[in-house]
């Protein structure tokens, strides 16, 4: 088990999780258009990015592996700021 603290609350987790799916079993939504979970993650989107503290830019959940002491934030004003820009192109 490993424990993370995501948005301030501290969830103890099974390893082996990306961010992705942590955020999912906890129902935490934040987009993720080109997600599958039947194929292996390659970050084409970039609309998941999260902040993870000690990163020095936010980080894409969906092959952005889970571990413990990770502190998580999944809706800063960078991180929609962020997300706003990428999602631009896709319109």
């Amino acid at each position: 088990m490993l424990q993370v603290t995501i948005n301030g609350q501290v969830h103890r987790l099974r390893e082996g999780l990306t961010i992705l799916q942590v955020l999912r079993s906890l129902q935490i939504h934040i987009p993720a258009i080109c997600y599958d979970e039947r194929l292996k993650p390659y970050g084409g989107c970039r609309l998941c990015v999260v902040q993870v503290n000690g990163a020095a830019r936010p980080v894409i959940a969906c092959d952005t592996q889970s571990s413990d002491g990770m502190v998580i934030e999944t809706h800063t004003s960078e991180l929609e700021e962020w997300r706003r820009t990428l999602s631009a192109g896709y319109c």
